[in-house]
């Protein structure tokens, strides 16, 4: 197959996860995942049934979908600012954006996700979320603490710390139906992880 032929294929296949992607966002938001038939998402994206089974497989792969499209969307976000040349805290600060802004924007979706069981697998993008994640929160902290000499474990409790209370104050937020003032709320968890650190 040429190049052409090749970028072409690849361009098409994107394009058809995108429209399963946003259909199954919008019904999602729209009725419970029971409610929904594999036959209203090939409605609305135009994609033949056979097709869309090559890309899920039923409901369960439908949330499975779901879970890593959102996954891989926030992989590739915090892969740009953990390459940005700026200073730690503000890394830090867009680390933390970019988790509230993610999550919170696409809570229900998530609190979805959670009840099937999902967001929190062992897909290979999940595991490598995790590990960019922990890996560049170590190294801020570690530039944040000007080089003070810490243990494995104490950077382990620190970047925990952070992704638990984030991921808890989403799932707060969530269930109250709270809407996030997310500026307001990075600033306050900076202050709050900042003053933690004995910066």
């Amino acid at each position: 197959m040429s190049n052409l032929k090749t970028k072409r294929k690849e361009i098409l296949e994107n394009l058809m996860q995108e429209e399963i992607y946003e259909a199954a966002i919008e019904l999602l938001l729209e009725k419970s995942i029971e409610d929904i038939t594999m036959a209203e998402i090939s409605k609305k994206t135009g994609v033949s049934r056979p097709t869309l089974y090559r890309y899920v497989n039923g409901k369960e792969g439908l949330i499975e979908f779901v879970g890593e499209k959102i996954g891989g969307s926030l992989l590739s976000k915090l892969q740009e600012v953990a390459a940005y040349d700026i200073e730690a805290t503000q890394k830090l600060k867009l680390f933390i954006t970019q988790f509230l802004t993610t999550f919170h924007k696409k809570e229900k979706i998530l609190s979805i996700l959670m009840r099937q069981g999902e967001p929190c697998g062992n897909s290979e993008e999940e595991l490598e979320m995790h590990k960019l994640f922990d890996d560049s929160m170590a190294q801020i902290l570690t530039e944040i603490r000007h080089g003070k000499e810490q243990s494995e474990d104490e950077i382990f409790l620190q970047v925990q710390l952070i992704y638990g209370t984030i991921s808890g104050l989403i799932e707060k937020a969530a269930i109250s139906k709270t809407e996030l003032d997310i500026p307001k709320v990075s600033d306050y968890l900076m202050k709050l992880f900042l003053n933690g650190l004995n910066y």
